[in-house]
């Protein structure tokens, strides 16, 4: 007879904790807190978004190519650490999950929304950084262009 298991460890605040250890109701709890961290995670990246695309709307005419790219890669950093955190909590989510189903508890969901969420994630991401370095004509600029393809009236 062959005989093999694994042994998960979880880190808490008192270390570490073997996951067949857990109780139900502790495995629920760190459940729901993960889908907690997901969910903050994906509000911080859409308050980090809106604050790129504003702040380069507004000082659109302002900022050098240099500036620009240098937001432009801070932002991808920023975007890409969110989107690796999202990743990390979401395999956790997927284990705990099936952890509970081991155990014969069935922990519904609406919709395995990992996709969703990375399609908006790098949707987003991508949109915001043609956005950055976008510089579509003023009005200003377009009448200019206007009046100097007029000809000027002989009289």
């Amino acid at each position: 007879m062959q005989f093999s298991w694994q042994v998960y460890y979880w880190l808490d605040g008192a270390g570490l904790t073997i996951v067949n250890e857990i109780t139900v109701a502790e495995l629920i709890e760190l459940l729901q807190n993960e889908s907690a961290s997901i969910d903050m995670q994906f509000q911080l990246w859409i308050t980090i978004t809106s604050a790129v695309v504003i702040a380069s709307f507004a000082a659109r005419h302002h900022l050098s190519f240099w500036m620009r790219a240098f937001v432009a890669v801070m932002y991808t950093l920023a975007s890409a650490t969110i989107a690796f955190r999202y990743a990390n909590d979401a395999s956790q989510f997927v284990f705990l999950k099936n952890e509970l189903g081991i155990r014969g508890v069935d922990y519904p969901t609406f919709i395995d929304l990992r996709i969703l969420r990375a399609f908006v994630y790098s949707c987003g991401t991508v949109a915001t950084l043609i956005f950055m370095f976008y510089r579509p004509k003023s009005k200003a600029d377009n009448a200019l262009s206007k009046k100097s393809l007029k000809q000027p009236k002989h009289e």
